[in-house]
């Protein structure tokens, strides 16, 4: 276990089983799974993407085995329902609460990514963070088209929230960047149709 500004940092696996909403009337499928967790501060995370099959998700590429490491992606209307009984799509500020406590937006960005699945850059620098706070953030990419289209995995993760989107491209976070210049910020663009990943909060 790890004490950071005075805080307990526990990780804890939890078995969790519920009933995937699709975001849409066709319902959604069954997801029963071990979810890692982990509090920071005064949240509790899931500390791994969500991968629960539902409509309105994909595998990056089409490809299961880039489900089962970096979670599902989902559309915006399947993520604003796919968290579990007791969880949720964390908003802007909840995500800017995790944010703070790992620094400021460009500091947070090597503490929350994972210690491997990033790619390096050119130069060699790699992209893997310290995982400071055992949120281990991956970088799932996205996809757009239904999932036909799909770019940025290994370099780049992104993950809804609940808050609608603005200039400052509120209704997501990205993480990116290679070491000490890892960070965290908002990526305006994003159609809701676009597939992002999700992680959710605790209530």
């Amino acid at each position: 276990m790890k004490k950071t500004r005075g805080f307990l940092l526990v990780a804890a696996a939890m078995f969790l089983t519920f009933s995937c909403s699709s975001g849409d009337d066709s319902g959604g499928g069954t997801c029963s799974t071990n979810f890692k967790t982990v509090r920071i501060g005064t949240q509790i995370w899931m500390a791994e993407n969500l991968n629960c099959d539902a409509k309105g998700s994909v595998c990056y590429d089409g490809d299961p085995a880039n489900c089962e490491r970096y979670g599902r992606l989902y559309n915006r209307k399947t993520a604003l329902t796919i968290c579990p009984k007791g969880w949720h799509l964390p908003s802007e500020a909840e995500w800017d609460i995790l944010i703070n406590y790992a620094g400021d937006s460009s500091t947070a960005g090597i503490k929350l990514k994972a210690t491997g699945g990033w790619n390096e850059d050119d130069d060699g620098v790699s992209g893997n963070g310290t995982d400071a706070l055992d949120f281990s953030a991956l970088p799932g990419g996205m996809c757009t088209w239904n999932g036909n289209l799909c770019s940025h995995i290994g370099n780049w993760g992104y993950w809804w929230t609940a808050t609608e989107s603005g200039s400052s491209g509120s209704d997501n976070r990205a993480i990116g960047g290679y070491g000490a210049n890892s960070f965290v910020s908002g990526h305006p663009g994003f159609l809701e149709t676009d597939l992002i990943s999700v992680r959710c909060v605790k209530d």
